[in-house]
């Protein structure tokens, strides 16, 4: 039998999540597989880093809570990479509090380098040889597909923070304008 949750009862924790984290907390891109959880050593290169708005959560709802604002760092360090992971951190950028993969929604006709990951029908995948994409997104479960002149891996089912364009290049202003925190039955 599986746990049910009613929804004041998410929407506590999540208040209970924003406060704990406290107010304009700091949200950072970077290259590279996440640690093995928020408390571990943090890997990767930061491609980008900006703080979020003081009050930064939406009231929730549906069991989902939806950032309140517009984070923005005007000068990404980048360097033409893709963004891999994200992390969630206190104010003082010292405490890890979320982590999770980063990802675009797959287009037809793109050309995507290896390591570039999409979001297509629920899952993230990862290409492992680059070029450019075919006429029909990647919808396998394991292993890996061929789609057009691209080899996707899948990575994972959870589809956490969505961005417009993955690849940072130095100096590039970022703006995040929208990501969920969600129970994992919504």
């Amino acid at each position: 039998m599986n746990n049910d949750i009613a929804d004041e009862v998410w929407h506590a924790m999540f208040d209970a999540l924003e406060t704990r984290i406290g107010p304009s907390p700091i949200l950072r891109l970077r290259t590279g597989a996440p640690p093995a959880s928020p408390s571990a050593p943090r890997s990767g290169n930061v491609l980008s880093e900006m703080a979020l708005p003081a009050d930064w959560l939406d009231d929730a709802a549906n069991q989902e809570k939806g950032l309140a604002g517009t984070g923005e760092d005007p000068a990404a360090a980048g360097g033409a990479l893709p963004s891999s992971h994200y992390e969630l951190l206190d104010s003082t950028g010292t405490t890890c509090f979320i982590q999770g993969l980063t990802f675009a929604p797959w287009q037809s006709g793109k050309l995507v380098g290896a390591g570039h990951q999409v979001g297509a029908n629920g899952n993230i995948y990862r290409a492992t040889v680059g070029g450019t994409t075919g006429s029909t997104a990647p919808s396998h479960a394991s292993g890996t597909e061929e789609d057009g002149e691209v080899t996707w891996e899948r990575v994972t089912t959870t589809l956490p923070m969505q961005l417009e364009n993955v690849i940072i290049n130095a100096g590039q202003r970022m703006t995040v304008s929208g990501f969920d925190i969600r129970s994992p039955a919504s």
